[in-house]
């Protein structure tokens, strides 16, 4: 109950600029002060190191922007009792455009620090797989939502032989749209940016475009009841809606006169 510990949530990688962090600390014991920083790094959303690694943290350290303050929270936890847990919410204010070092420290040095990359950025992407071998990315402003014409998408097609990604560069439209065309297999990740938003990661492209084929009619029932939990001997009260679709001509009917029994 004594042993010095913290159990905090520092939050997703992505934040939009100018909006203040909040980490909530879950629990504290027998700390008598509690640390948040965030260090702005000289790197961009191409870098893919793990602050958790001690070779990745000594990489990550010599990217540290030179003459840039680092932005800190601290709190004092001073008098409470060893066996005390301790809830708590610290703040960093809004942070520019950048990919930023996070940590959580005590000033107890067996306490382990608690690391983790954050990128700030204003451009968030929206993918639709579809018919055709053919992905459409929409690049948007992550504050408005509005389009971001001539927004970069790279966009790794394919590995080569030696394991290195194949990239391709595209420009976004008018309506901040790119469309992307494969053959055999699907592209593995991409990044958005632009010349002032860097930050944002190479991030796996997902998705799926599926048509259902089948002209078939089904028949489908869906029972609903009065409560999620009986106890033994309550009667159970239930509705049900039957009806079949025809997947021909997409066309749903009920399925009047239906006898049905509940087991």
């Amino acid at each position: 109950l004594t042993l010095p510990s913290f159990h905090a949530s520092l939050g997703g990688g992505l934040a939009l600029p100018g909006v203040p962090r909040k980490v909530v600390v879950m629990s504290l014991n027998n700390i008598s002060e509690l640390r948040l920083t965030a260090t702005r790094l000289n790197i961009d959303g191409t870098a893919e190191l793990d602050p958790s690694s001690d070779k990745d943290y000594q990489r990550l350290r010599r990217s540290i922007v030179d003459g840039e303050q680092p932005i800190t929270d601290v709190r004092h936890y001073v008098g409470q009792a060893a066996y005390k847990t301790i809830s708590d919410t610290l703040e960093l204010r809004g942070l520019r455009s950048g990919v930023y070092l996070l940590e959580m420290s005590t000033d107890n040095v067996s306490v382990p620090v608690e690391r983790q990359l954050m990128r700030v950025c204003n451009v968030y992407p929206v993918t639709e797989a579809l018919p055709g071998k053919r992905y459409r990315i929409a690049v948007l402003n992550a504050t408005d939502g509005t389009a971001v014409k001539g927004a970069k998408v790279d966009v790794v097609m394919s590995v080569d032989k030696d394991g290195k990604n194949v990239i391709k560069t595209f420009t976004a439209d008018g309506n901040g749209e790119v469309y992307v065309d494969y053959t055999s297999s699907e592209p593995r990740s991409f990044r958005v940016y632009t010349d002032e938003e860097r930050a944002f990661p190479f991030t796996p492209m997902s998705g799926r475009f599926y048509y259902y084929n089948s002209k078939a009619s089904v028949s489908q029932t869906t029972i609903y009841t009065d409560r999620r939990i009986y106890r033994p001997g309550q009667t159970v009260h239930a509705a049900a809606i039957a009806f079949t679709y025809n997947n021909k001509e997409y066309k749903g009917e009920p399925m009047a006169g239906k006898s049905m029994t509940i087991t």
